[in-house]
């Protein structure tokens, strides 16, 4: 068990999406990777299911949350929630769009979502090893500011 602990932190293990989170995930590239490739000339057909599939994980994350932080949890969600729209965006420069303006505008806001979405989790990741490191230089500099008392450990045995 403790050698997949990297794998697993994170992660509480209250019920079934909890449990099976990586797993879940796994299994949608999978099933995303061949809609890819048995559906790539049925363009509207693989964006609806996409959008099927975000829903659904969706619901997992709320009614499972699948991280022990709350903070976690959210950026699940803040990522599904940019797909949806990211893909509902989608739907209206396929077959349905005659408009090349329109198309253009809609091919504007697609790229501001993925630069917001990335921008985001960048920020994100950086605050979290920021507060990680903060923490491990405190327990380091705790450790050599107040090392233990050998005399009172060698006292209890």
């Amino acid at each position: 068990m403790q050698r997949y602990e990297a794998i697993k932190s994170g992660f509480h293990y209250k019920n079934f999406v909890s449990r099976q989170w990586n797993t879940l995930t796994i299994s949608r590239h999978m099933f995303v990777s061949i809609v890819l490739v048995v559906l790539r000339d049925y363009h509207s057909l693989q964006i609806l299911i996409f959008y099927c599939f975000s829903i659904l994980f969706q619901c997992m994350i709320f009614h499972g949350l699948p991280c022990e932080s709350r903070i976690d949890n959210g950026f699940l969600i803040f990522n599904e929630v940019m797909a949806n729209i990211y893909l509902y965006s989608l739907i209206c420069i396929t077959d349905f769009n005659e408009s090349a303006d329109l198309f253009d505008n809609i091919a504007l806001c697609l790229m501001i979502i993925l630069i917001v979405a990335f921008l985001l989790n960048l920020l994100y990741g950086i605050l979290s090893f920021l507060v990680s490191l903060f923490a491990f230089t405190k327990r380091v500099l705790l450790r050599m500011l107040c090392p233990p008392d050998l005399n009172n450990v060698t006292d209890k045995i």
